[in-house]
């Protein structure tokens, strides 16, 4: 992990994912809920949230293989991408968060072999960093939406968005780490491994386009 004298650094570690929607959210969520990011065109799912840790990439590399054995190994070698696809009913439910925002997602179904995967990992890495968590469980999730406080109800029973949903597909991606400084909303992403990388930084940028206009 760096020493930092400057302002606190945080570090999150995140699967890159590739939601594919058949028509685009923006169909469905009213530009007036919307707060801040609003619409979640970078599809990840959290794997570690370190506040106030500047975690080293490499640490972090060798961290995740240590703990993960034969799931990442090939994805970090470089020598192959993650060839996993499904619907997205198959792995996620429909549900929501609240705090200073309200954040509608797609929640990881505990039966699912992935939040075994990924929840161990958690774990595990949280263990190697000496990292606590404000949060009693972990709990995989994808955002679908930040929205203004108190109104995500309204959209988990939305039939356009559940419709959407059903004829959607997800396909993981890359392992990608961001850092942030304390107080910032800005923050950098670094790839720690870039299968897809260059489609990725291109479908993002083509989908934030398309709701503008």
């Amino acid at each position: 992990m760096k020493e930092d004298n400057g302002p606190k650094i945080t570090s999150c570690l995140m699967l890159a994912a590739n939601l594919k929607t058949p028509v685009s959210l923006s169909s469905v969520f009213e530009s007036g809920d919307l707060k801040d990011t609003g619409i979640e065109y970078d599809s990840h799912i959290t794997i570690l949230y370190a506040a106030n840790k500047n975690l080293d990439i490499d640490d972090v590399r060798r961290s995740i293989r240590n703990i993960s054995g034969n799931v990442f190994n090939k994805l970090l070698d470089e020598k192959d991408e993650m060839e996993y696809s499904a619907p997205v009913l198959d792995l996620f439910e429909l549900g929501n968060f609240e705090n200073d925002s309200g954040y509608v997602v797609l929640k990881m179904k505990p039966e699912c072999e992935w939040f075994d995967i990924l929840s161990t990992l958690n774990s595990g890495l949280m263990k190697e960093f000496n990292i606590t968590s404000d949060f009693s469980n972990y709990i995989p999730h994808l955002t679908l939406a930040e929205l203004e406080p108190g109104i995500t109800e309204k959209y988990l029973n939305n039939k356009s968005l559940k419709l959407i949903l059903g004829g959607s597909m997800i396909h993981f991606e890359d392992l990608i780490i961001s850092y942030s400084k304390e107080g910032d909303k800005e923050y950098d992403v670094h790839n720690i491994t870039t299968h897809h990388a260059v489609d990725r930084f291109f479908r993002i940028r083509e989908l934030r386009k398309e709701a503008i206009e």
